[in-house]
């Protein structure tokens, strides 16, 4: 391959467990490129022996340009994945987590991509899928691809109109694209580094927000993907880190937010169902209905709310032949998810009183 050249930057923290997958992988891709980019590796101060399983695996390839940097103090991994950038040496900075499962034309498709791609684009990514569908939460995530490009919408649409949209992705993607998957991105090194990189105390969202700086700077028209692009991904057999997730999604959008680099995005389940409780509860108490009556009634109001909007849910979002109880349960976890990603958002929220937002 020729043209531009690249670098891949991968932030690691306690990833003893998670390396050999990664560089059995990365292995896959030497042998299927006769060129390959330059490795950069950023241990985030981890006790384990992450950086002894890192020292074997250069070791192993004395003809690969391989760097690993050790950050003193933990950093997370926005401002890792910032120190492999400025170590970086190539044009192209393409990034992976250690629980990312490249295959073989990982490499060779980005590389295409980009030796041909216009050059208003600063940067092109792909979905992210999970490497095993065994557990609920895999399959979960497999039906609602909760780590996604997000697509371009028009800011004029109507109400109804974007709630169609949150519902039911547009597609295809490729037409506009307003945020890419973190753990599937790569980005020109001038431009990340043109609009300051990702914010340094963010823990989780920093892809949203750099996304929306480099729209900012270079037009809605600057990012793109690769709807063949998928990047199998280890996720957790606990539904619990899936929240997890979506809480850190919700604080980091919200902090983006604050500093006026981010949408407001208030999930519209939770907002929905309580609203509509609320507007019960207020007939309830205007009907001088008594006290139990009102208790009673609410919850199973509040009840008949969930197992609806779960339901609807589930034949909107689920594109997979899959029994019925199967997904009112997604439909149900979906919901959840929602609800932890709109707490973390106004947990989020409160970032905007804080003096030392601006550094962010």
């Amino acid at each position: 391959m020729s043209g531009l050249s690249f670098s891949v930057v991968c932030p690691t923290y306690q990833g003893e467990k998670n390396l050999p997958a990664l560089f059995t992988c990365l292995e896959n891709n030497f042998r299927e490129n006769t060129d390959v980019p330059e490795l950069i590796f950023v241990i985030d101060n981890s006790s384990d022996g992450s950086q002894a399983l890192l020292e074997e695996f250069r070791k192993s390839y004395p003809d690969k340009k391989i760097e690993i940097h050790r950050n003193q103090t933990n950093l997370g991994p926005a401002k890792s994945r910032n120190i492999g950038v400025e170590l970086a040496e190539g044009e192209i900075i393409l990034f992976l987590d250690d629980d990312c499962r490249p295959n073989p034309h990982w490499y060779r498709d980005f590389s295409v991509a980009w030796n041909s791609a216009a050059s208003q684009i600063q940067g092109i990514g792909g979905f992210v899928v999970p490497t095993e569908l065994e557990t609920f939460n895999g399959q979960y995530c497999s039906a609602f691809q909760p780590i996604r490009p997000w697509p371009l919408v028009p800011e004029k649409i109507s109400f109804f109109q974007k709630l169609k949209n949150y519902y039911q992705t547009p597609n295809p993607v490729s037409e506009g694209v307003a945020y890419l998957a973190g753990a599937n991105m790569s980005f020109r090194k001038e431009a990340f580094l043109n609009v300051g990189g990702f914010a340094p105390s963010l823990r989780i969202a920093e892809d949203i927000g750099i996304c929306k700086s480099l729209r900012k700077a270079y037009g809605d028209n600057c990012l793109t993907i690769l709807e063949t692009l998928s990047m199998p991904h280890e996720f957790t057999d606990r539904f619990t880190n899936t929240l997890l997730r979506g809480y850190g999604y919700g604080l980091g959008s919200g902090k983006n937010f604050s500093r006026r680099n981010g949408d407001f995005s208030v999930n519209p389940g939770p907002a929905l169902i309580v609203g509509l409780l609320a507007l019960f509860l207020l007939a309830s108490i205007l009907a001088s209905s008594s006290t139990p009556v009102i208790l009673c009634s609410s919850t199973f109001f509040l009840l008949l709310e969930i197992f609806i909007y779960a339901w609807v849910v589930s034949q909107k979002k689920s594109v997979q032949r899959i029994p019925l109880l199967q997904r009112f349960r997604f439909g149900l976890a979906f919901l959840i998810s929602e609800t932890s990603n709109t707490l973390g958002f106004v947990t989020g929220l409160c970032f905007i009183f804080s003096s030392s937002r601006k550094v962010l």
